[in-house]
């Protein structure tokens, strides 16, 4: 086509010979259009059946290099029930690998045991599902090792460690989360949030627990879901509170341990009260979450203030300037200028960053 284009361009500066070839000329440019708009249908034709056969070069690549380590499923004895099986297979396998790849690739690598001798003459991924489903997909069958998994997890009202308690709350939080998450993508919520399952819930959380929970909920017209939802805000919130709590409690024991230096000769000791709570550098409020250094000290960093977190990088660096913090290394409180090998440390080594 380009050959054509020259063609034209150099028989228009030959007006005696253009004369000759103009007829020629004006087919062969029918021609060329003809032929580019053949090669335009040909490559959408082409992007259209690579869409439907799946065929992208990524997926292509990871089918043939894909490592993902999934538990087999086996049928009621396997250690996956069948949602979860099927949700983590369409989460971490269907992504990357191609649709038409995708039967064959389950059977022969995430089924055995009784599963696999049930769909191992079926073609598609969905009558496969279908025949696992009918099988194996007994929602009280799911709900209930969901549950035992909860229940083997010690009570809560029987955990005195701060840190441990905090662990398990998050555990049983999650594990709920999962629950609901799994009931609302395959259609049992009216099975999951049934008064008995609440109750297998309710027991591992203990008297106290209990009886706040349902001191709030006494005079509520929530049905099961917003029961099932308000014990998972609750959690939430004790989970946070004590982990603001057990930061202030080891910023206080390390404040202990540094106000025994200001003791005299005579042994009388000069206590630093360790009822404070720190002072936000940037807008000098005291309720913030602190961070416990390596060192164990409590600090108030400035991306744990919202007003400073809210600011572009620009309003960041004027604010610092105009309080004269040090916006090198970023300590919390530090003016500029501060002793030490902050600027040093923490420049870009190019010239045009030298200290003025």
């Amino acid at each position: 086509m380009d050959i054509l284009d020259r063609v034209s361009k150099l028989s228009e500066n030959n007006p005696n010979e253009y004369v000759k070839t103009n007829d020629f000329l004006i087919k062969s440019v029918r021609r060329k259009e003809r032929l580019k708009n053949s090669i335009d249908d040909f490559k959408e034709k082409m992007e259209i059946e690579v869409y439907k056969r799946d065929l992208s070069e990524e997926k292509v690549k990871n089918a043939s290099i894909l490592g993902i380590k999934l538990v087999k499923f086996t049928g009621y004895d396997s250690q996956m029930d069948y949602y979860t099986f099927k949700s983590e297979f369409e989460k971490l396998i269907e992504p990357r690998v191609q649709a038409i790849l995708l039967p064959d690739y389950l059977k022969n690598n995430f089924l055995d045991g009784q599963a696999i001798q049930l769909v191992k003459e079926l073609d598609t991924l969905d009558d496969i599902w279908d025949r696992l489903k009918l099988s194996y997909g007994c929602v009280e069958t799911l709900l209930s090792k969901k549950l035992e998994e909860l229940e083997k997890g010690i009570p809560l009202y029987k955990i005195k460690s701060e840190e441990k308690l905090i662990q398990s709350i998050l555990q049983l939080r999650n594990a709920m989360l999962e629950l609901k998450s799994l009931a609302t993508k395959h259609g049992i919520e009216r099975n999951l949030f049934h008064t008995s399952n609440l109750a297998r819930v309710f027991n591992l959380l203990g008297r106290k627990r209990q009886l706040d929970i349902t001191k709030k909920l006494l005079d509520s017209n929530k049905n099961e879901e917003q029961k099932w939802d308000f014990i998972l805000e609750f959690l939430e919130k004790e989970m946070k509170v004590k982990e603001q709590m057990l930061l202030f409690e080891k910023s206080q024991v390390k404040s202990d341990e540094k106000s025994k230096q200001f003791g005299s000769s005579d042994s009388k000791i000069y206590t630093v009260s360790t009822s404070f709570r720190k002072i936000c550098a940037i807008c000098e409020k005291t309720d913030h979450v602190p961070t416990i250094t390596k060192k164990g000290y409590a600090v108030v960093n400035y991306f744990a203030c919202e007003k400073f977190a809210k600011m572009n990088p620009q309003e960041r660096f004027d604010e610092l300037k105009r309080r004269k913090l040090c916006a090198q290394c970023l300590t919390p409180g530090l003016k500029f200028g501060h002793e030490g090998k902050c600027f040093d440390k923490f420049k870009c080594p190019d010239d045009s960053h030298k200290k003025t």
